[in-house]
């Protein structure tokens, strides 16, 4: 499994979406290998909260991730940690 997160990436810019663009060729050779949502929606209008949502299956006023200097309480389970459980290797970067 491999989950690649962007942020303020404009679908307009990606070759997936136009074909007279050759701006992505490697996430278009993976888009024809895997899968792409085509209609995907956010839980919150910012990062920080749409991330935590994304890693933990919440929505932000479950997990409290709504503000700038919040963070993730140490009792969140998350998608890697799930992962990890199951024998994944996981990482960030």
């Amino acid at each position: 499994m491999v989950l690649i997160i962007v942020d303020t990436l404009g679908a307009k810019h990606l070759s997936i979406y136009d074909s007279t663009l050759d701006t992505s060729p490697n996430l278009l050779r993976w888009s024809n290998e895997g899968m792409v949502f085509d209609r995907a929606y956010s839980s919150a209008p910012w990062t920080k909260p749409s991330i935590a949502s994304i890693m933990t299956g919440l929505r932000p006023k479950q997990h409290s991730v709504t503000g700038l200097n919040s963070v993730l309480p140490d009792k969140m389970l998350t998608l890697a940690e799930v992962a990890k459980k199951q024998g994944y290797y996981t990482s960030g970067i």
